[in-house]
């Protein structure tokens, strides 16, 4: 059943999920799922394979279980610090999620829903539009669960680390030339939205701590504003917007190589943008969506999270402490002062391994580039 056209189709998704029991025909025999098995036409169990597809968790948020809700309705995030700080050097609030598994049968439901959207986004739609109307049944139902506020796709209590995402291009063609711009699946949705690009399965840096993970947070969300489209809070939406606070730093035009790297003050950072942005497929897809050029406009990038990788020690002549670093690229709307949006992510990540000279030099250049601590709107 996995082959089949039931699950290369976006709007099926939902509807198998919400319904209590599902019969799939395929193509070759039928299926059977309810809460208590999956089995094919020959009395076969079928393993689901996925964690998604659990019907249990879902009919059990959507039946106010009041086990589930109790268990999954505590606090999510602790925070070390209350206040962002105004220095720099030690700005950085160390997250604390909660443990990878609540019990032996539920997962973070943060975590579920990066499941869903992945599942989601590796299948068709056949109008762009209809990109949140088809999951709102089952954000509605995660609503209830979280007790969170639906942003375009994304969770408030969870939005830093829903910004780190990434999407690959499209099965169709784009047009060619970095100058050529694509139509956006959605244009009312946020840049800062998965949901904002047409392209391939979604993917989500999920950062979380584990035996030799530390993560710091280098970004404070201030607000958030979804306008519903309609009456539904979970379908097509009209405008949004979040406030975010976090590190900021210029950089020239990442799409122009006639820039001059004598002179700018970060050579290396430059560099590697305009790399990455002029040869790499997934940051091409998402620049050619968003991007809207106009005079004066400007460039920057904001630091979401930085993490160190510590678990391994390979022994003399290696680095035991691998740091790494989630950015955002954002560049100038030119409608309100200091209103950006969103037109790539990229993570850089010290590795063993030959480069690491490299890539140690992009790091030392980071601590020492401008760094200042700005309020943003980004649309």
């Amino acid at each position: 059943m996995r082959t089949s056209p039931l699950n290369g189709r976006g709007w099926t998704l939902q509807e198998s999920l919400l319904s209590p029991r599902t019969l799939s025909y395929g193509k070759q025999q039928m299926a059977w799922e309810c809460l208590e098995c999956r089995i094919d036409e020959g009395g076969r169990p079928v393993a689901p394979g996925e964690r998604y597809r659990d019907k249990a968790f879902i009919q059990e948020i959507l039946a106010g279980d009041s086990n589930v809700v109790r268990q999954i309705t505590r606090k999510f995030l602790q925070w070390s610090i209350a206040n962002i700080p105004t220095n720099f050097a030690i700005a950085s609030r160390t997250w604390t999620l909660l443990p990878l598994r609540w019990s032996s049968k539920y997962y973070e439901p943060y975590d579920r829903w990066f499941d869903i959207v992945q599942e989601y986004t590796s299948r068709d739609l056949t109008v762009d539009t209809d990109v949140l109307p088809a999951l709102s049944g089952l954000a509605a139902a995660f609503q209830v669960l979280l007790a969170d506020q639906y942003c375009a796709g994304l969770w408030k209590n969870d939005m830093i680390r829903s910004l780190i995402w990434g999407r690959g291009k499209p099965r169709q063609s784009l047009p060619s030339g970095l100058n050529q711009q694509a139509e956006p699946a959605d244009s009312r949705i946020p840049s800062w939205s998965w949901a904002s690009v047409r392209g391939r399965m979604v993917s989500f840096h999920r950062l979380v701590e584990e035996d030799g993970w530390t993560i710091t947070e280098q970004a404070k969300v201030l607000e958030v504003s979804i306008t519903p489209g309609l009456k539904d809070p979970f379908g097509q939406i009209q405008e949004g917007y979040l406030v975010i606070r976090a590190p900021f730093c210029e950089i020239e035009d990442p799409y122009n190589s006639n820039y001059d790297q004598t002179i700018t003050q970060n050579p290396i950072l430059e560099s590697k943008m305009h790399d990455v942005f002029t040869n790499v497929s997934n940051y091409q897809n998402e620049f050619k969506q968003q991007h809207r050029k106009h005079a004066g406009q400007r460039f920057a990038i904001i630091r979401l999270a930085r993490y160190l990788d510590d678990r391994y020690d390979e022994g003399p002549g290696y680095d035991s402490e691998l740091p790494g670093t989630k950015m955002m690229v954002i560049e100038s709307t030119g409608m309100q002062q200091n209103e950006f949006r969103r037109i790539g992510l990229h993570t850089e990540q010290v590795n063993n391994g030959a480069d690491m000279r490299n890539q140690r030099s992009f790091f030392r250049e980071m601590d020492k580039a401008n760094w200042k601590w700005k309020k943003l709107r980004l649309v």
